[in-house]
């Protein structure tokens, strides 16, 4: 068990959850300003010309009280998995192709050196909820997890948190089954999915 609040290997993860948190809120006042810009002339001036504005200003406000818990329940759960486990390197990470879900776009990512270290297929969302370009091949990575349940990626330089999992979620579940009671609750106690049973 680490403390998510230390420096851990290397990492400053405490510097890396309040970066990714000051972002989130930072991006979201962001669009909520702006949006009532555009919302307050219509209504005030009573221009009908203005309305066009208003109507995009009360979309961002509805797309940012949308993504706004999202990524604030994801900032919980990296907490959470930092706490958990111990950040290590797992470097180098390659890039694969961009993937789309129900939640938002991912990017499948491998970590670890083939025969040594090497992750399955990791599908990782970016903490903050932004597109971001695959990562070029050898990057450096850190991650905090367990293979088969998933974990946090952390990418130094940059503090960036992405959450990852199995992409082949399905076909590892006899492995996870075979992981033993000690490594489910750890899962269960870092809120990663395998270990919510």
């Amino acid at each position: 068990m680490i403390d998510g609040e230390a420096v851990v290997s290397g990492v400053d993860v405490q510097r890396a959850l309040k970066r990714s948190r000051a972002l989130v809120f930072r991006r979201f006042a962001t669009i909520v300003l702006v949006s009532l810009l555009l919302v307050v002339p219509a209504p005030l001036f009573h221009s009908g010309f203005l309305f066009p504005l208003s109507f995009l200003g009360i979309c961002g406000l509805i797309y940012t009280f949308k993504i706004l818990p999202r990524s604030l329940i994801w900032l919980g759960t990296c907490k959470r998995v930092l706490a958990a486990y111990p950040s290590v390197p797992r470097s180098p990470m390659a890039g694969q192709q961009r993937m789309t879900s129900s939640k938002g776009w991912k990017m499948v990512v491998l970590l670890g050196r083939e025969g040594v270290d090497r992750s399955p297929e990791m599908a990782a969302t970016a903490v903050l909820g932004q597109r971001r370009e695959i990562p070029a091949e050898g990057a450096e990575a850190w991650f905090a997890g367990d293979d088969l349940f998933g974990g946090v990626i952390l990418l130094p330089g940059t503090d960036e948190l992405l959450l990852a999992e199995p992409r082949e979620w399905d076909e590892l579940a006899p492995a996870r089954e075979a992981a033993g009671r000690a490594r489910r609750e750890t899962a269960k106690q870092a809120g990663l999915r395998g270990g919510r049973k």
